[in-house]
Formats: structure tokens, sequence, C-alpha cells
């Protein structure tokens, strides 16, 4: 799994402010010996920030790239695109990506909101049943005693 430079430094400064390795990992879910190779990287100097291109972006920066697009003139889009390190085919797609988040979050309110009222339904029906099982037991429970009562009365 690749982790951002920031969260590297992060858990290479836990470890430089005094914590120990085996704390910080067990912390964190990392094995010890990636946090070894970190530190070594940082002492070395080679541990730097290093851009992975569009497909290391978030979700929000990807976000945000294309709405800073949509401001952009269109003789100067060239430009900004190099400038940012992507290519017009990433917009579209990226576009394309919030779209359909947007549709799945829609889609997932309507399963949620279908849920709950099924959810609603089933428990009117448990309700329900409660109370004819429980008058069940009444009845059941006087027709036991139904002839002790009354021979009790005849005497």
């Amino acid at each position: 799994m690749k982790y951002s430079q920031e969260f590297k430094e992060k858990i290479v400064q836990k470890v430089l402010s005094g914590q120990k390795v085996s704390a910080v990992a067990e912390e964190s879910g990392l094995t010890g010996w990636s946090i070894y190779q970190w530190i070594k990287q940082h002492s070395n100097s080679t541990m730097t920030v290093e851009r992975t291109g569009p497909r290391g972006l978030s979700f929000k920066e990807k976000h945000r790239l294309l709405l800073e697009s949509q401001t952009i003139a269109e003789d100067n889009i060239g430009e900004w695109l190099r400038k940012n390190g992507i290519h017009s085919d990433h917009l579209i797609k990226w576009k394309k990506e919030i779209e359909d988040a947007m549709n799945k979050d829609s889609q997932e309110k309507i399963e949620n909101k279908r849920l709950r009222d099924e959810n609603v339904i089933l428990k009117k029906e448990i309700e329900r049943k409660d109370k004819a099982l429980a008058e069940a037991a009444v009845l059941l429970t006087l027709k036991k005693k139904y002839h002790y009562l009354w021979e009790e009365e005849e005497k």
C-alpha cells in the first residue's frame, strides 16, 4: 500500500519526538521495518514530496482542479494543464467520476429511505404479533384454570 508523504513525515516525526518505533507501529498499524525505512530516507534527505501525477490525486484535489479549470480562459487552458501536470482527458474523466459519485449518493439515499420504510412496517408487524401472542397466552392460561375457577363456585 502506498502512503502519502505527509503521512510518512508524520510517522517519522512521532519517532523523532521520542516515541518508540514499536509503539508507533502498533498505533498506526504499520510494520516497524517500514518505519525504519522511512526514518532512513528522512535522515538521508531522500524522503521528498513527490507528485505521483493525476493518479495520485485525492478526490478533493481532482474536484478542486476541475472547478479551477472552469475559471481558466480557453486560450490559457493548455498552459494551465501543463503547469498542473494533467491532460484535458483527465478533466473529462474526473467530471464523470464526480457525476457517478453523485448518482451513487442519490441511489443510496433512495435505498436508505426504502429500508427505513420497510423497517417501520416490520416493527409494526412485530408489535401486532407480540400483542396477539400475549392475548393467546392469557387465553391459554384462562383455559387451563377454567375448570378450577368454576369448580370452586359450585361447591
